[in-house]
């Protein structure tokens, strides 16, 4: 990853992004949910009900801190 001219690497794209947001996201389900396909993730749960206007949410209760994350899309 390259900010601000630094560039740094990391062994995964879980590393990145837990890197990047401060915590790890499901990146097989984040694509499922982006498909449209509601498949389990461990402490997530997504919300696809606004898929068709293109509102997508995902809430991890554990392991503590909880997060969400709001994804909206454009067509």
């Amino acid at each position: 990853m390259r900010s601000n001219g630094d560039v740094r690497h990391f062994e995964s794209l879980d590393a990145l992004i837990r890197s990047a947001v401060g915590t790890e996201i499901p990146v097989a389900a984040l694509f499922a949910w982006l498909r449209n396909e509601n498949i389990t993730a461990s402490g997530w749960s997504a919300d696809l009900s606004q898929y068709a206007s293109g509102r997508i949410t995902a809430r991890r209760l554990q392991p503590a801190p909880v997060a969400e994350l709001t994804l909206l899309l454009e067509k």
